[in-house]
């Protein structure tokens, strides 16, 4: 069964809380912990422009989250990547955070993949163009009512219907 961190969505955490709760890394996007089999995506607003390489974007209640790799051609082998798109088959959990202020998290739920992952072109860090993953994903049903409400105001009746978890076969 899949990590849960009993944090409420919407729920602020320094970076130090967001570690202690996941025992994962404490930088990069895409954060594994071994400990809780978790893996904790991060996403921010301001890189919400074309002027970050990881222009993560919400559309129609999924969001369009940029895979990992800085410079050249990204890989769905190369870690977090991988992570993320086994993480069903490796029954790891998936959380996403938005990061709100230096050092400071929003806890926003589960998350899991919406779609088949894709690959666009885009700038790389020394700014050449190159593959990146973008993975199409999607709050879980527990998570998305305070979400939702956090993120954007928006009658949650307006928002596409969420994942359902699906019955353990335990």
């Amino acid at each position: 069964m899949a990590f849960d961190p009993d944090i409420q969505p919407g729920k602020e955490l320094t970076s130090k809380e967001l570690r202690s709760v996941f025992q994962g890394q404490e930088q990069g996007g895409m954060r594994y912990s071994r400990a809780t089999n978790s893996l904790v995506l991060v996403t921010h607003r301001k890189k919400l422009s074309e002027a970050s390489i990881y222009g993560d974007e919400w559309i129609d209640g999924v969001l369009h989250y940029r895979g990992t790799g800085q410079r050249g051609d990204q890989s769905l082998s190369f870690a977090g990547n991988s992570r993320l798109i086994n993480a069903v088959e490796a029954d790891t959990g998936v959380h996403l955070v938005e990061r709100i202020a230096s050092g400071r998290y929003r806890y926003l739920g589960p998350v899991a993949l919406a779609g088949d992952p894709y690959r666009r072109n885009e700038e790389d860090a020394d700014g050449n163009m190159r593959l990146a993953w973008v993975f199409p994903l999607q709050l879980l049903a527990a998570a998305v009512e305070t979400s939702v409400a956090v993120l954007t105001g928006v009658d949650v009746e307006e928002v596409p219907r969420p994942l359902e978890l699906l019955p353990s076969d335990e």
